[in-house]
């Protein structure tokens, strides 16, 4: 239970940039953190700004609200079969990926021009395999993934699991379109350019000294979002860090230390 511990952090910190501002006045969200993300790929999040990314510009099938209570994303309703060991979810037809010009143009020289920017349940089972792939332990109940139509995806388990709705919505178990996936090879996720998100905001541009992350003008979703920008400074000694805080710089810190300035 406590490797979920920090995911919540970094859900409750969506919770409060999507419900909540400090300034209903202010379209920008600013936030100090001590290191740069060297991954975009919300599978390989590992630091405090790779999760803050993850949570922030990709969505699975359920949430935390700002109370900690589960809450639909992609998903617009599930139901549990008596036995607990098939859920079978609902999903929103009217999500899309988040195309910029600068993707579009990533598609085209992937040979990518029929691209369907609509989100079906083979991208949450795809998403799935890759997540299964890289953490088995963590969903070692899951027996099978399956799309039952475009919008319609069930989740079979071997044993009952109590805590799976909870895993849908602490970890990042997010859609993937596998063409995009294995044409990028390489290169996915390793610029905005190179990756598809689906959250309330989508990644405008990042590198070592800040990540700005703005609102997706597109998101068909149920999350309401107030500020437009949020921006993500790489501050990288703590010190500093806190100094920038206390004078205003920062509307926001984060710290390994999780300590309160």
């Amino acid at each position: 239970m406590k490797k979920f511990i920090s995911i919540f952090l970094c859900i409750a910190i969506l919770c409060s940039l999507c419900s909540c501002s400090f300034s209903l006045t202010e379209a920008t969200f600013t936030m100090g953190v001590l290191e740069g993300a060297k991954s975009l790929d919300p599978l390989e999040s590992q630091s405090e700004i790779e999760r803050i990314i993850s949570t922030n510009c990709f969505e699975g099938l359920l949430r935390f609200d700002s109370n900690g209570k589960i809450n639909l994303a992609g998903a617009t309703a599930y139901t549990i079969e008596k036995n607990g060991l098939s859920y079978i979810f609902k999903l929103n037809p009217d999500a899309k990926w988040y195309i910029s010009k600068e993707i579009a143009v990533t598609l085209e020289s992937l040979g990518l021009t029929e691209f369907e920017e609509s989100i079906t349940a083979e991208d949450y089972v795809f998403g799935f395999e890759r997540f299964k792939q890289l953490h088995p332990q963590k969903v070692s109940k899951v027996k099978n993934v399956a799309a039952v139509d475009s919008h319609t995806l069930e989740i079979t388990l071997s044993q009952i699991d109590h805590e799976l709705l909870y895993k849908l919505a602490a970890l990042p178990i997010y859609p993937c379109d596998e063409e995009f996936y294995t044409s990028a090879g390489r290169v996915y996720a390793t610029t905005p350019e190179t990756v598809l998100s689906n959250g309330a905001y989508y990644i405008e541009q990042s590198s070592p000294a800040e990540t700005i992350i703005k609102r997706n003008p597109h998101h068909n979703g149920n999350i309401q979002i107030l500020n437009k920008h949020i921006v993500l400074y790489t501050t990288g000694v703590k010190e500093n860090l806190a100094e920038r805080f206390k004078d205003g710089s920062y509307n926001l810190l984060v710290a390994d230390t999780r300590e309160t300035v």
